[in-house]
Order: C-alpha cells, then sequence, then structure tokens
C-alpha cells in the first residue's frame, strides 16, 4: 500500500534488484549456504521488491526471505525495525497477521544505491 511520501521505485531499480536476488539464489547451486550470510540485505531485497510490486509480505514471508532459522530471521527483523528501516502493520481484518513494510527512506536509500550501483557496473554507452 503507497502512503503519501513513499518514493517510486523505478522499473530498473526493481530489475537490477531481482537479478542481484536471483544470483544470490543461485550461488546456493554452487557453494553451501553456511558461507554466505546476510539475512537483514536479503530481507532488505525482498522488501523492497515486494514494494515495487505492490506486493505486501507477512512476517513468515519475510523470514522465509532471510534464509536463515526463523529466531534468527526475527532477531533480525527486529533489528530492522530498530533501525528505522522498515515497519509492522496489523491486518485490518485478521489481528493475529502483520505485514513488514519497507520503511520510504530506506527505499530511497536504496534507490540511490541502485542508481550509483547501475552507473558503475552498466555505464551508459
Amino acid at each position: 500500500m503507497i502512503e503519501f511520501g513513499t518514493p517510486v521505485i523505478p522499473e530498473r531499480y526493481l530489475v537490477y534488484a531481482r537479478r542481484i536476488k536471483a544470483t544470490r539464489v543461485a550461488r546456493m547451486t554452487f557453494f553451501h549456504a553456511s558461507l554466505f550470510g546476510e539475512p537483514g540485505w536479503d530481507m532488505m531485497l525482498a522488501l523492497y521488491i515486494a514494494e515495487g510490486e505492490g506486493r505486501r509480505l507477512k512476517v513468515s514471508d519475510i523470514c522465509n526471505e532471510s534464509g536463515v532459522p526463523p529466531t534468527t530471521a526475527l532477531r533480525w527483523l527486529d533489528r530492522l525495525y530498530d533501525l528505522q528501516m522498515a515497519r509492522k502493520r496489523r491486518h485490518t481484518r485478521d489481528h493475529r497477521i502483520f505485514f513488514v513494510e519497507i520503511h520510504p527512506d530506506t527505499t530511497r536509500k536504496l534507490n540511490a544505491y541502485f542508481e550509483l550501483a547501475l552507473k558503475r557496473h552498466y555505464p551508459p554507452i
């Protein structure tokens, strides 16, 4: 759900974020998952992509996206809340369900990061 002040995610950044996520998943084909560990980054990518696609992620969804055990994922999620990078919203009808949303400031920062990354990795011809 987009609210006033929520930044737009340009399609080229969304494509880039999806590619990053896909390559992170693909590397598990070649290397053991224990070699890597950035659950906070994986959660931010998932939240960013979901926001760009107009989807909402439940707490359980974002925990699954992290690639770590649920208790570890919940600790990382609490860290994102503490840093005000994400926020939790209660489902309007089912109060047992919470959605996790990326904070608009985090979206702005990721937009800036992807702009920089695209300029460095894919300069215009």
